[in-house]
C-alpha cells in the first residue's frame, strides 16, 4: 500500500463516521418524538446535547490564550529590531519596504488602477524581485494575460529589451545575447505562473493549496479579481464574496495574497485631479472592508498631464504615484516611482514625495537582546 492521499482517504472515513453518527441521532429522535411519554423539551435538549458532543469531535480547537503569545511576539519583534528577519516580503521599492515593511504573511493587499496605468507591470516587478532577487517562491494566478505574454515582460523587463521587440519587431542578436546574460537567473527563480481563465474561488483555493504544498509558495498573486466567478445573486454580491474568499485564504495559508482589482470610470469623468479614491473601488465595497492594504497606482502622463497638480516644477512624464490609502498595520504613503514604458518596468527614483515626513531625526539605538527582556532564564518577564 501506498501513503498518497492519505489526509483525503483518512476524510472519508471521518466523514462517513460522522454520517453514521447523524442517522443514529436522526433515529433516535424520531423515535421518542413518536413516544408520547416523553416530554419534548427533554427530548429537544438531549438532542441539542447529542448535536453539541458530534461538533465538538469534528472541529479542532484554535482559541489559544494571549499570555502564550506574548513571548513570540517579542521575540519576533526584536529579530526585526536586530535586523534578523523582515517584516514582511519586501518589494523592489524602498521607500514602500519602509512605510509598510512589505507584504506580510495572512493579508490581502489590493493593487487598483485604471486600465493602462501598469497595474500588471507594478506587480511583475515585485514577483521577479522576490522570485529571482530573493528566492521567494511565487505564485501569479493570470486570468487576463497569457504565460507566455508575462514571460515576454519578465525578460524585458530584467534583459532591457523593448517589449516591441517580442511581438512586433523580432529579436536581433544583440537581444538575444542581453537574454542569455539574465536566462540562468530566470531558470532558477521560483516563480510559477497559472494562467487558467474564470478562475472560481474555490478553484483558486485547490490550486493554490496544491502549490503552497508542492513548491512551498510564500506569496500569490491574482491579475485580477473581477475576471475571478464567485458566487451570490448580483455582481456586488459576487464580488464581496470573492473578496472575502481571497482574505480567508491568506489567512488559511498564512501567505499575502495579492490581487490586482479595476477601479470605476468615475476617476476619468470627475474634475480636477485624477487620482484615485477609496470610493473608486469597483463594483464592490466589500473590497475595501476585506483588505489588509489598498493601493492605487496613478499616473497623470495616462491623462495628458506633464506636471505634478502638487509640484508644478516637477515634470510627471515617465513617472507614477503609488498611493496607499488603507494600510491596517501600517502607514499611509504616497510615493513616485520611475515608469519606462518600453520596457513596462517601475522603478525606484531618487526625488521621491511622501504624505508623513518625519519630525524627530533617526538615532541608532543599540541592538536589543532576547535574554534582556525575559531575563537569563528565559522566562516571560509579564
Amino acid at each position: 500500500s501506498s501513503s498518497a492521499h492519505i489526509e483525503y482517504h483518512s476524510r472519508i472515513i471521518a466523514q462517513k463516521a460522522l454520517q453514521r453518527d447523524l442517522i443514529k441521532l436522526g433515529n433516535s429522535v424520531i423515535i421518542d418524538a413518536h413516544d408520547d411519554t416523553k416530554d419534548v423539551f427533554a427530548l429537544l435538549n438531549n438532542t441539542f446535547d447529542y448535536l453539541n458532543e458530534v461538533s465538538e469531535t469534528t472541529s479542532k480547537s484554535t482559541e489559544v490564550k494571549i499570555s502564550d503569545l506574548v513571548k513570540d511576539q517579542i521575540e519576533k519583534g526584536i529579530k526585526i529590531f536586530n535586523g534578523e528577519i523582515e517584516a514582511g516580503l519586501q518589494t523592489p521599492f524602498e521607500k514602500i519596504n519602509k512605510a509598510t515593511g512589505g507584504w506580510r504573511d495572512s493579508e490581502l493587499v489590493i493593487v487598483a488602477a485604471r486600465p493602462g496605468m501598469g497595474k500588471t507591470a507594478f506587480i511583475l516587478a515585485d514577483c521577479v524581485f522576490s522570485a529571482v532577487v530573493n528566492k521567494v517562491p511565487t505564485a501569479f494566478f493570470s486570468l487576463e494575460m497569457a504565460a507566455t505574454k508575462l514571460t515576454d515582460r519578465v525578460l524585458s523587463m530584467q534583459a532591457k529589451i523593448d517589449s516591441s521587440c517580442f511581438n512586433i519587431n523580432g529579436l536581433s542578436q544583440s537581444d538575444i545575447s542581453k537574454i542569455m546574460a539574465i536566462k540562468k537567473e530566470i531558470d532558477e527563480a521560483p516563480f510559477y505562473i497559472d494562467d487558467t481563465p474564470s478562475l472560481s474561488i474555490h478553484e483558486l483555493r485547490v490550486k493554490a493549496k496544491r502549490m503552497v504544498s508542492k513548491y512551498g509558495i510564500r506569496k500569490i498573486v491574482v491579475d485580477y479579481l473581477q475576471l475571478m466567478s464567485g458566487t451570490g445573486g448580483n455582481r456586488e454580491q459576487e464580488i464581496s464574496s470573492i473578496a472575502r474568499g481571497l482574505k480567508l485564504l491568506a489567512k488559511e495559508l498564512s501567505v499575502p495574497v495579492i490581487a490586482l482589482c479595476q477601479l470605476s470610470r468615475a476617476v476619468e469623468t470627475r474634475g480636477g485631479s485624477k487620482r484615485p479614491l477609496l470610493s473608486d473601488l469597483r463594483e464592490s465595497g466589500a473590497i475595501e472592508q476585506d483588505a489588509d492594504v489598498v493601493s492605487f497606482i496613478y499616473r497623470p502622463e495616462y491623462y495628458g498631464i506633464e506636471e505634478w497638480d502638487d509640484d508644478e516644477r516637477s515634470s510627471a512624464i515617465g513617472q507614477a504615484e503609488v498611493i496607499f490609502a488603507k494600510n491596517r498595520n501600517g502607514g499611509l504613503i504616497r510615493t513616485r516611482l520611475a515608469f519606462e514604458g518600453r520596457y513596462t518596468l517601475f522603478s525606484d527614483i531618487k526625488d521621491d514625495f511622501e504624505y508623513f515626513t518625519p519630525t524627530e531625526e533617526e538615532v541608532p539605538t543599540p541592538k536589543a537582546s532576547i535574554n534582556e527582556a525575559f531575563g537569563d532564564d528565559n522566562e516571560t518577564p509579564f
